[in-house]
């Protein structure tokens, strides 16, 4: 290391230090002495173009950022200070400008949200610019904010219909409408249209951070954040509740990205479809009583906030979190409509064991006490399953079976019941349930192989559900001895004594796999899933219906029923796989058409939650080597081109895009394709990508010289001159065969230029070229 850089790093240290301070005018010192030993050095050019931007020093650090530029181009953060100072200067076009350029190449490095927030900046200073609007609109489409992306189609509807351009105004609409066609305003803009009415300018657009706020940063979800261990386990699940709603309040308002189904905004909470219902207005109201409940229950004002919530619930919000919270708030005054909602509510893991408690207590209110033990009962379970290791989560479950599958404790005398249920309240409605459990867990040994876990319940109900395992495992030897009529035997003996209990249902279904016998076997499945369903225990749904899926693949109809549970669980990419599965099973069939139905719904559940981001990358491959069979050229190459948008690296897509736009007959887009492949290499280090971009479209188009032409330019770049020559060889070859002399001579000099170990044989090949020249009369 010289001495200047050791001086330039100890300089430029000091000069981090002394912003971190915001000390600017010292951080301004010490990078102006870093400059002296190295400078065009990017980084330290745009550190003294910040510092000397807080010291309001504008024309100054504007002419530090511009050095910046010049000296990496394709960074975007000195364009996006550029247009930051011109706007402080009042110089709206030059900061619009830098805006613009800021967006374009955030986009270009995959950096979405810094590429909104600067294409929202220029359009804070100009609002009918036409190109921010057209790309946010994009933008949006293909990160799946329909209603972002449906607002800027109409802005943008507006203003080309304010340049006279009535066909593309209305073919902006129409696209608005195509991804919601409900939507009221768009219906509206296009009627206006057809009318020939104007349509008002669009304002300006809300300011946006570039990213997702956090929820944390929100006043009403500071009143709801806590320690969850000082409360007991209902006041937790309401203060659950409540961050997530005001999480949905915000990301709503804020416009996300993409939320996970624990998360989701109105846009995919909703009944049924994943869609708000009803009109646009809907939603607005729905945000405000929203916000209105939030406000109200952290205020203390429950009768209040359960009235807003209630009207969102009215408008469509059929989020576990809402239903759960006004339950809680209502479920003294109103039992059977809480009783509705908490039988929706237990089936999300996030809100089952205070929806099991309230469920419980308000049976045991109504003296139904064989009912709200069984709750009880479910929501024990859930709490011990707290107090045990992970890996033992499932053993737990299965000793837990018998005592929740057991119908004779719930013959018990009514004081007896009366009793059981009170017992379990004391031990989990207390802010401290989790360590006392702990400590009753401890007063218990472990039995069983491996040391089991022991269900706390036995110790309640002084049972023992070993009986019942017993016959379990016996059933279970008998199979894999291959003794199944034994083991069926068995399993109808003890039907008569447990009818209710479904495990014992489910292996019987077992034992009529091993018969042969699918189809009754798939009924005693579907039929234990749809119990396990409606007793809220989705988990257990989601397990038999996997099993069915195994036994019974060609069942779409079981495969779709999987899908609802796993979203209903928050499973989203489980439910991905099943979609997945069902399109690979079309695809066998040659069903292309149907395949494409279920990769496309694949994708909108990957686009409507926070679901691994390389699903979207894997789908929309798969729908496009389905265009591409379909000769649906055009579309493959809107797929592709999402593709690049979302992996702008990905250099398969983009030789596809290049050979697709070949075949389309668009040659102009297919070079222009290229050589910003190239320039996207080549400008972030990357050269052997681009020549591998390069071999693989050489490939795809063998016989086309541009292409080897660009190839051997990167090989020269990139000191590979025996490539280098191989290629123009070839090209040489390819222009004689088509009697192009001068361009074949000028491939040769091109060569010879290069110093191959054989510089005289292509000497005299070029010789040769030039006498033919000459006698055809070319000088």
């Amino acid at each position: 290391m010289t001495e200047n850089r050791e001086y330039f790093i100890k300089a430029m240290s000091q000069g981090h230090s002394a912003a971190w301070e915001q000390k600017w005018e010292n951080a301004a010192a010490y990078y102006r002495q870093a400059l002296q030993e190295i400078p065009q050095d990017p980084t330290a050019l745009n550190s003294l173009g910040l510092a000397l931007f807080e010291m309001h020093a504008y024309d100054e650090a504007l002419t530090y950022y511009q050095q910046a530029a010049r000296s990496v181009p394709e960074d975007p953060l000195p364009f996006e200070k550029m247009g930051a100072i011109f706007e402080a200067q009042k110089n709206t076009a030059s900061a619009v400008k830098g805006y613009i350029e800021a967006a374009e190449l955030y986009l270009k490095t995959r950096n979405v949200e810094k590429s909104i927030d600067n294409w929202v900046k220029a359009l804070q200073l100009q609002p009918n610019h036409l190109l921010p609007r057209s790309r946010l609109a994009v933008i949006y489409e293909r990160t799946g904010r329909q209603i972002e992306a449906v607002s800027e189609y109409l802005a943008l509807a507006s203003l080309l219909q304010h340049k006279n351009d009535i066909a593309r105004a209305v073919e902006t609409t129409e696209i608005a409408l195509k991804l919601m066609p409900d939507n009221v305003e768009a219906q509206q803009t296009l009627a206006m249209l057809k009318k020939n009415q104007i349509l008002p300018l669009p304002g300006k657009p809300k300011k946006t951070s570039g990213s997702l706020r956090p929820v944390e940063s929100s006043p009403q979800l500071e009143a709801v954040k806590s320690d969850s261990q000082h409360f007991d386990p209902i006041e937790e699940g309401r203060r659950t509740a409540l961050s997530r709603l005001a999480q949905i309040l915000f990301d709503e308002s804020d416009s996300p990205e993409v939320v996970d189904t624990e998360r989701y905004g109105l846009a995919s909470i909703t009944r049924g479809t994943g869609r708000l219902r009803g009109k646009q207005g809907d939603k607005t109201r729905t945000l405000l009583h929203l916000g209105q409940a939030i406000d109200s229950e952290t205020q203390g004002d429950h009768n209040q906030s359960a009235r807003e919530i209630e009207r969102a619930i009215e408008l469509g919000l059929d989020h576990p979190a809402a239903l759960y919270l006004f339950s809680l708030l209502t479920y003294e005054k109103n039992h059977q409509k809480a009783v509705q909602h908490l039988l929706v509510s237990v089936k999300h893991p996030r809100y089952a064991l205070p929806s099991y408690l309230l469920l419980a207590k308000i049976y045991q209110s109504t003296g139904e006490y064989s009912q709200s033990l069984t709750y009880y009962l479910q929501a024990l379970h859930l709490a011990d399953a707290e107090t045990i290791p992970a890996g033992q989560a499932d053993e737990l479950r299965r000793l837990y079976e018998p005592i929740l599958e057991n119908p004779e404790q719930l013959t018990r005398e009514e004081s007896e019941l009366r009793k059981l249920c009170e017992s379990i309240a004391v031990q989990l409605l207390r802010p401290d349930w989790r360590h006392f459990l702990q400590i009753a867990r401890q007063q218990l040994t472990s039995t069983g192989k491996e040391g089991a876990p022991v269900p706390l319940a036995e110790m309640l109900l002084e049972t023992d559900s070993g009986h019942v395992l017993e016959v379990m495992n016996r059933i279970k030897e008998l199979a894999a001895a291959q003794k199944v009529h034994a083991a069926a035997a068995e399993a109808y003996d003890a039907l008569e004594t447990s009818p209710t209990y479904l495990p014992l249902h489910i292996q019987i279904a077992e034992l009529l796999v091993q018969q042969g016998r699918i189809q009754e076997a798939v009924t005693k499945f579907m039929l234990a899933a749809d119990l396990y369903t409606l007793r809220g225990e989705a988990a257990q749904a989601v397990r038999l219906l996997t099993r069915v899926t195994q036994i019974a693949p060609l069942d779409l109809t079981i495969q779709n029923k999987l899908i609802e549970l796993l979203v209903s669980q928050g499973k989203t990419n489980e439910a991905i796989q099943q979609y997945l599965e069902i399109a690979g099973f079309y695809y066998q069939l040659a069903e292309l058409d149907l395949a494409r139905q279920a990769y496309a719904s694949a994708l909108r559940l990957a686009h409507k939650s926070s679901a691994d981001p390389a699903w979207n990358l894997q789908i929309l491959y798969k729908i496009a080597d389905i265009d591409t069979q379909r000769l649906d050229w055009k579309q493959a190459t809107r797929i592709f081109e999402q593709i690049r948008t979302l992996e702008p690296e990905d250099i398969n897509a983009r030789v596809q895009l290049v050979s697709l736009n070949f075949r389309l007959g668009q040659e102009h887009t297919a070079m222009t394709e290229v050589d910003n492949t190239i320039a996207l290499m080549e400008n972030s280090g990357k050269r052997e990508k681009a020549i591998e971009f390069l071999q693989l479209v050489s490939q795809e188009l063998p016989d086309n010289l541009d292409i080897q032409k660009r190839l051997a330019d990167l090989y020269i770049r990139g000191g590979k001159t025996p490539q280098a020559v191989k290629t123009l060889e070839t090209m040489t070859s390819a222009l004689l065969k088509l009697g192009s002399l001068q361009k074949a001579a000028g491939v040769l000099e091109t060569i010879i230029s290069l110093k191959p170990p054989n510089t005289t044989d292509y000497q005299k090949i070029l010789q040769k070229i030039q006498v033919a020249l000459k006698d055809a009369g070319f000088s």
